[in-house]
């Protein structure tokens, strides 16, 4: 029976890679920039990501064009991550059932 990588990782057989968790930060990264930015600066209208200038608009969406590049690049960094993870998984369960 394959266990999911994350129950493996729990049960202390092994780490996840730097791209697993690289990649989740990257992603919650641009899911905050998007999320605030239509929020705050959009619909609110609480602050902008300049104020100081006339033409704040291009600032708030070169933030918001910012953040779709950080979620794409983080979710396909940490889906590598789990593949990694998988394949270690798979390789433990096969020594554990040939030495069995």
């Amino acid at each position: 029976m394959q266990q999911s990588p994350i129950k493996a990782w729990r049960g202390g057989r092994f780490a996840p890679s730097w791209s697993f968790h690289f990649g989740l930060v990257l992603a919650g990264w641009g899911i905050f920039n998007l999320l605030e930015g239509i929020v705050n600066h959009h619909l609110l209208g609480v602050h902008h990501v300049r104020d100081d200038i006339g033409a704040p608009l291009s600032w708030d969406l070169g933030f918001l064009a910012f953040g779709v590049p950080l979620v794409i690049s983080g979710w396909l960094l940490h889906k590598r991550g789990s593949a990694v993870m998988e394949r270690r998984a798979r390789a433990v369960a096969r020594r554990a059932s040939v030495g069995s």
